[in-house]
């Protein structure tokens, strides 16, 4: 299990979210900092377990339309 570590002054927690990427936050209290990681290391566990569903990823409009455009459109085949 990681730990707040010291940064500048505040309190930095870093884990790996259920998606598999890297995130941080900082508090200016170790406790709220100790506390909430634990509820973030317990949330990605959960996911991973199945025992809970997964935040949805940040997406873009033009992500949205990229997927579209290769996935979900066909052309028109010529009449005749």
């Amino acid at each position: 299990m990681a730990k707040p570590v010291k940064h500048y002054g505040r309190w930095r927690i870093r884990w790996i979210d259920e998606h598999g990427v890297r995130q941080s936050e900082t508090y200016d209290d170790h406790k709220d900092a100790a506390h909430k990681l634990r509820e973030h290391e317990v949330h990605a566990e959960e996911v991973r377990l199945g025992l809970r569903r997964a935040n949805p990823l940040d997406r873009t409009f033009d992500g949205l339309a990229d997927y579209w455009t290769d996935n979900r459109t066909f052309e028109a085949k010529p009449e005749g």
